[in-house]
């Protein structure tokens, strides 16, 4: 028997993607609604017990879905369902795993 490896990719989520994955699902299923205020990466790092790096990370990641407004100097807020970039992986994956729990 041989076994070819080539073939074969894994690849591991980053811990800033399963924040932000969460986050996201939140936006999605509107526990987090239009307006409402983002905790800053420092909040999110205490949280999700990972560092304020991974906590601007996810911040990042959920801004460039459209699913959030990031102003620096001001708060971070949800932003409108129609802003949303539906075909980023982000908002993908939150809309089908929020159809899938509810």
């Amino acid at each position: 028997m041989s076994i070819s490896w080539d073939d074969d990719v894994i690849e591991q989520e980053r811990l800033h993607e399963r924040v932000a994955r969460r986050l996201a699902r939140d936006i999605v299923a509107g526990r987090l609604r239009e307006g409402d205020i983002v905790p800053p990466a420092e909040v999110i790092a205490k949280k999700f017990a990972v560092s304020r790096t991974v906590g601007r990370e996810v911040l990042q990641a959920l801004s460039s879905a459209g699913l959030i407004d990031v102003k620096h100097g001001r708060k971070s807020t949800v932003t409108a369902a129609k802003d949303w970039r539906f075909l980023e992986d982000l908002v993908q994956h939150a809309i089908s795993r929020e159809q899938l729990a509810g």
